[in-house]
């Protein structure tokens, strides 16, 4: 997604991303700068949004857990997905970001619907690593688009 100092904002329901002028509205469900994600939800946010990390994989995740508790935005330093190796989505070793294989982003988006969200590669053209430009996503999603908690 490219590699600047401003989040990227990304909506599920459109599949595509949201400009930034619309930072302050309920339009975008995820933000990501360098390795961190940030949730339209929470302090100084204007959507429904929030996350929780489910241990498992996206095809085994069906809806979202009875026990599941979604957390939004507090600060730059509380973040519903939290950051650093280990900690959320990612592992750092070896100078390689790897995404964590058995973490899925369950996301409640800016309107309040739900998403599941598996990181694949934080590398342009997959996950090679060192030597490859880095901050440019790749995940796949499965959006639940009528607000129900089923996943698939």
């Amino acid at each position: 997604m490219g590699s600047t100092n401003r989040f990227t904002f990304f909506n599920f329901k459109d599949g595509k991303q949201v400009p930034n002028s619309d930072s302050a509205t309920n339009i975008w469900d995820i933000g990501i700068r360098a390795t961190t994600i940030i949730v339209n939800g929470g302090t100084g946010r204007s959507g429904q949004g929030g996350a929780y990390i489910h241990t498992g994989t996206l095809e085994s995740l069906s809806a979202v857990p009875e026990t599941a508790t979604f957390a939004g935005d507090e600060n730059a330093n509380k973040l519903a997905i939290p950051t650093g190796s280990g900690n959320g989505w990612y592992t750092y070793g070896g100078g390689v970001i790897s995404p964590t294989n058995d973490k899925v982003l369950v996301i409640r988006t800016g309107d309040g619907k739900y998403a599941k969200v598996q990181i694949l590669s934080y590398y342009k053209g997959g996950p090679d690593g060192p030597g490859s430009e880095s901050r440019f996503y790749t995940f796949r999603y499965v959006y639940q688009p009528d607000g129900s908690k089923k996943l698939n």
